[in-house]
């Protein structure tokens, strides 16, 4: 059995059906999206990593391939790339060198926290991962048998940005090239730190945008919204830029010193002016918010979950810091506590139920019909998810999503205009 979903509001009559996935990876997330209806359809992939046994995410990537292979396209419409660990970028480098992708969704963050960020993750500055870190969107469409048309930065979410309206945005049409039908993308300028061009130039492609301040892509009666959480992070002063200029400067040109020289006094810069407790806050990770626009009413689902009879939307966090009140309540406020928050019905757990990421309350407040778990309980390197994450998220539907069990919902959608 199906859904039925009657969407109330000014769009016109339309079938539509929805697919979404959490693939059996282990320690890591790879989940995507199917939507299809009367006048297109779009794929989307949030992450694709895994730092358990690699056979696990070969097995999942080629069951997906299989699948959309069988289904008629093996085209993505759009991948978000959540983080910048390691395993999650050598994971997305298999995704993209085996998929046509048309857009690849990037959180925007500075050159020089970029590089910090290899630095805690080991990655030595002659290993070729390094130039990921130096360049994401070259890196990626340099990629041997990628097809990437754009890579999408995402700028951070505003302090003084609410989300309490579910449109309104001056969308900019994506290109007609029948791909995705009536998709459309909130296109906007680089952000204003990009002034910090003395460590961080932008890269002149084409190919390379960004998205507006709250940007979405939308359907005529879908929407998908990503939030950088990265507003989070600590305001840098022009001293530590000023310092940080040249060490990255030689980073970027190998030629004018050593780079790996220049990385460990960058690390120690970084570690002076900011505390070797600070490294945390480097877990900046892009959120993907995905639901229907209007007021909708549900009849069933598959499988069969009374709870989703009005709450259907679906927020993945990545490896997201929702560790306390104040991080929580601007997530919030971002998407809107009266909108999309209300229409929340399935939560990708943050940081695979990580006790550091979360803090007591959190399922209460955003009140999920299904929480899902991305783990591997066995890994005693990790242990998620852990015991108090899992104990708060009890009675909201926890499904637990590891090396073996893969979670999957169909949900067929009658759309009706007033």
């Amino acid at each position: 059995m199906g859904t039925l979903l009657r969407s109330h509001g000014l769009y016109p009559d339309m079938n539509a059906y929805l697919e979404l996935d959490w693939w059996p990876v282990g320690q890591g997330l790879f989940s995507s999206g199917l939507l299809t209806y009367d006048h297109g359809v779009v794929r989307w992939v949030y992450d694709c990593g895994t730092t358990s046994s690699n056979r696990y995410l070969e097995s999942a990537l080629l069951d997906y391939g299989q699948e959309k292979a069988d289904s008629g396209s093996s085209a993505i419409d759009f991948a978000v790339l959540s983080h910048f660990d390691r395993d999650h970028v050598s994971g997305f480098e298999r995704l993209v060198s085996r998929h046509p992708i048309r857009m690849v969704l990037l959180p925007y963050i500075p050159l020089w926290q970029r590089l910090v960020i290899a630095a805690e993750e080991g990655i030595a500055a002659d290993e070729p991962l390094f130039r990921f870190f130096v360049n994401p969107a070259g890196y990626l469409l340099a990629v041997p048998g990628s097809e990437i048309r754009q890579v999408i930065y995402v700028p951070a979410g505003g302090d003084d940005e609410s989300g309490g309206d579910d449109g309104g945005l001056p969308f900019t049409p994506a290109p007609e090239d029948g791909s995705s039908g009536d998709l459309k993308i909130n296109y906007g300028e680089p952000p204003e730190d990009v002034s910090m061009s003395v460590v961080a130039k932008s890269f002149d492609d084409p190919r390379v945008r960004y998205l507006a301040s709250r940007g979405r892509l939308v359907l005529p009666f879908w929407e998908f919204v990503p939030y950088n959480d990265a507003d989070l992070q600590f305001r840098v002063g022009a001293s530590f830029l000023a310092a940080a200029a040249p060490l990255v400067e030689r980073l970027r040109n190998p030629k004018r010193g050593s780079p790996a020289a220049a990385l460990k006094k960058l690390k120690a810069l970084y570690d002076r002016t900011f505390g070797k407790s600070s490294a945390r806050r480097n877990q900046i990770s892009l959120f993907l918010y995905s639901g229907p626009l209007g007021q909708t009413f549900l009849a069933d689902a598959y499988p069969h979950h009374t709870g989703l009879h009005r709450r259907f939307a679906q927020l993945s966090p990545g490896d997201g810091l929702l560790d306390t009140p104040d991080r929580l309540t601007r997530m919030i406020d971002f998407y809107g506590s009266d909108t999309r928050i209300a229409k929340l019905g399935i939560l990708q757990v943050m940081h695979h139920g990580a006790a550091s990421s979360w803090h007591d309350g959190v399922a209460e407040r955003l009140c999920p019909v299904s929480s899902i778990f991305c783990s591997e309980p066995t890994d005693k390197r990790y242990r998620h998810p852990h015991a108090d994450v899992l104990r708060d998220f009890w009675s909201y539907g926890a499904v637990q999503v590891d090396s073996v069990e893969r979670f999957q919902t169909s949900l067929w959608l009658d759309i009706r205009s007033q």
